[in-house]
C-alpha cells in the first residue's frame, strides 16, 4: 500500500469519525436541551449555573457526551 493510499484512507475515515460525532451530537444536544429548560423550572434551582443560557448548557453536556463516546 502507497503513502498516498494511506493518506486518503486517513482522510476517509476522519470524515467518517467526523459525522458520526456530528451525529452523536445532534441526537443528544436535544435531550440535554429538554434536560437544561426542565432544571430551570425546578423551585429550587441553583442559581449559580443560572448565569449560563440553557442552550450552552445544552450545547456543553453534548459535547461532552459525544467525546465520551468516542473515547472507549
Amino acid at each position: 500500500m502507497s503513502a498516498q493510499s494511506t493518506a486518503i484512507s486517513s482522510g476517509v475515515d476522519r470524515r467518517w469519525d467526523d459525522l458520526q460525532f456530528r451525529i452523536v451530537f445532534a441526537l443528544s444536544f436535544p435531550v440535554f436541551l429538554v434536560g437544561a429548560i426542565a432544571m430551570r423550572l425546578i423551585p429550587n434551582f441553583s442559581h449559580d449555573v443560572a448565569n449560563r443560557s440553557v442552550f450552552a448548557q445544552a450545547w456543553e453536556a453534548s459535547g461532552t457526551t459525544a467525546q465520551i463516546a468516542f473515547s472507549g
